[in-house]
């Protein structure tokens, strides 16, 4: 956690980076139309369900293979790969 000293308020990367991937992963469960296995219960926490989550994965990667789409591989491939080792 890192304190502005200016305004004294605080922020905190982590937080921000897991809010992201949450964000990015939920909006990629209605693009894929799958169920992703991704739930967050409290601010610091994601809770994965490993066999829906690796379900989701392949599923992604067979609809990005099928449908050869640059502009929507360019914009998933970093979540998938972030998914990619989270699932390792």
């Amino acid at each position: 956690m890192f304190y502005c000293p200016k305004d004294i308020s605080k922020r905190s990367p982590s937080l921000r980076v897991g809010n992201l991937f949450f964000n990015q992963i939920k909006a990629l469960e209605q693009v894929f139309n799958i169920n992703n296995g991704v739930d967050s219960f409290i601010a610091d926490t994601l809770q994965v369900y490993a066999p829906t989550f690796d379900a989701f994965i392949r599923a992604a990667i067979d609809t990005l293979k099928k449908i050869n789409k640059s502009p929507l591989f360019a914009m998933t491939a970093s979540c998938l790969e972030l998914a990619i080792a989270i699932n390792a």
